[in-house]
């Protein structure tokens, strides 16, 4: 998932005045269990919006445990590039503001 997809999904997310994280698990034609994360919400008008976050082939076993560690690990990890982008921003406008001086 591009930033910028990650950006406008949590410019939906921040309008949200409930939230839920989901996921299901099905398994495609190959035999690969495929597990689907996304987030269901809620604003203020009472307009409901479900956006997925990711898609994971889960290799090997889909015990719960195993589900739980891809939720996670994806979670993390979205959370991670948009710390990467905020630092990102940061700098930049530090830059910008070190040549105006």
């Amino acid at each position: 998932m591009t930033i910028e997809i990650i950006l406008k999904l949590c410019d939906r997310i921040q309008d949200f005045k409930y939230f839920s994280i989901a996921f299901d698990k099905s398994t495609d034609i190959s035999d690969t269990a495929q597990l689907v994360i996304f987030v269901r919400g809620v604003n203020e008008l009472f307009q409901i919006t479900e956006e997925m976050l990711k898609l994971i082939s889960l290799k090997g076993t889909t015990k719960g445990e195993d589900i739980f560690h891809a939720v996670e690990n994806s979670l993390c990890e979205l959370i991670w590039k948009l710390f990467l982008e905020y630092q990102l921003m940061v700098h930049l406008l530090w830059l910008a503001k070190k040549k105006e001086l």
